[in-house]
């Protein structure tokens, strides 16, 4: 797992490559569980604040969860859509589908798409 990652950042700007399904889902996996974390600490600063009273440290984690969290969201915001952009190319599809994302049930779609198999895997029926 830590090899997908080290690629991971290698490849922060090729955009003309490919990423397969399962290194894709690893490095999302990985990402969330940065997510969640942050979030216990945010849910853990909330419940020392309120129900014990605990200011200073409430504070300092609620406040420190979301500096953490928007520093990564920033840091991470390229290599998630050039890694994006890899994975659509490996399945075969346009990188004009991530504007599907402003639609209603575009999220979705997008992650059906990615979840699709590489072009030249024998269960692709979208190259038949």
């Amino acid at each position: 797992m830590n090899n997908v990652y080290i690629r991971f950042w290698k490849k922060i700007n090729d955009i003309h490559g490919k990423c397969s399904v399962k290194e894709y889902w690893k490095i999302m996996f990985i990402h969330l569980s940065i997510y969640i974390i942050l979030f216990f600490s945010f849910s853990i600063g909330m419940l020392l604040k309120v129900n014990y009273g605990l200011d200073k440290m409430g504070s300092f984690l609620i406040e420190g969860s979301i500096i953490v969290s928007i520093i990564n969201f920033l840091v991470t915001l390229w290599p998630n859509l050039t890694i994006t952009k890899r994975r659509l190319n490996d399945a075969g599809l346009s990188w004009f589908i991530l504007f599907l994302i402003f639609l209603p049930f575009g999220p979705m779609i997008i992650i059906y798409f990615l979840a699709t198999p590489t072009e030249n895997d024998e269960w692709n029926f979208y190259s038949k």
